[in-house]
C-alpha cells in the first residue's frame, strides 16, 4: 500500500468536523498491531470523537519523535462540482475533501509508521487527534494526558501552511525547528 492509495482511502471516509471520526480512526488503527494502538474517546455534543495514538517504544524514551495530525475536515459545502468523498486525479492533482488539509499529511505519517520494522532508538509517536477544525478538543486531550518531556521531544505537525514553516498552533506548545531541504507545497494558492 503506497501513500496515494492510503490518501484515496482517507478521502473516501467522511470525517467532517461536525461528525464522529470513528470510521477514519478505525481504518488507521486497523493498519497497525493492536499493541501499538491506543484509542481515546472524547464526549462532544452528544456523540463521541476519538484520538488515536500509535506508539513504537524505543530503546530510550527521553527524547521522543512525535508526528501529529488531525483526522477531521471542514464541512462539505455546495461549492463542490464533484463528489468530495470520491477522490479523483486530474492533471496530476488529487481532488477530494481534506486532500491537502490534512489527509495528505496523515497518509505520509501512516506510510512512515508502516515502515518501522525494528525497535527505534527513541520512542516514536504518531498522534491522530480529533476536532482540530472546530474546538481542538483532541489536541487538548493529548496535552492533558500525555507525559511528554516537552523540551526534549521533537514534534512534527503535518498541517499545510502555504509552503512556509510556522511557529504556532491552536494550542499552548511552542517549538523551535531547524529544517534543511528544498521548499515545495502540494497545492497552489
Amino acid at each position: 500500500m503506497n501513500e496515494l492509495d492510503i490518501l484515496k482511502k482517507l478521502i473516501s471516509i467522511d470525517s467532517q468536523c461536525t461528525k464522529s471520526n470513528t470510521e477514519i480512526v478505525q481504518y488507521i488503527a486497523s493498519l497497525f498491531p493492536s499493541e501499538n494502538v491506543k484509542i481515546t474517546p472524547i464526549q462532544k455534543d452528544g456523540y463521541n470523537i476519538y484520538n488515536l495514538e500509535i506508539k513504537f517504544e524505543g530503546k530510550k524514551s527521553d527524547k521522543p519523535l512525535i508526528f501529529s495530525g488531525h483526522t477531521d475536515t471542514v464541512q462539505i459545502t455546495n461549492k463542490w462540482n464533484r463528489n468530495p468523498l470520491n477522490p479523483s486525479v486530474e492533471d496530476d492533482k488529487l481532488y477530494g475533501l481534506g486532500s491537502s488539509d490534512m489527509k495528505a499529511g496523515l497518509a505520509c505519517m501512516i506510510a512512515a509508521a508502516l515502515e518501522i520494522t525494528e525497535k527505534p532508538k527513541q520512542d516514536i509517536w504518531f498522534l491522530f487527534d480529533a476536532d482540530e477544525e472546530l474546538n481542538c478538543d483532541g489536541g487538548k486531550e493529548f496535552l492533558q494526558r500525555l507525559d511528554v518531556p516537552s523540551k526534549q521531544a521533537k514534534i512534527i505537525i503535518g498541517e499545510p501552511t502555504a509552503g512556509q514553516l510556522e511557529i504556532g498552533q491552536k494550542g499552548c506548545l511552542e517549538l523551535k525547528v531547524k529544517i534543511q531541504g528544498k521548499a515545495f507545497h502540494s497545492t497552489k494558492t
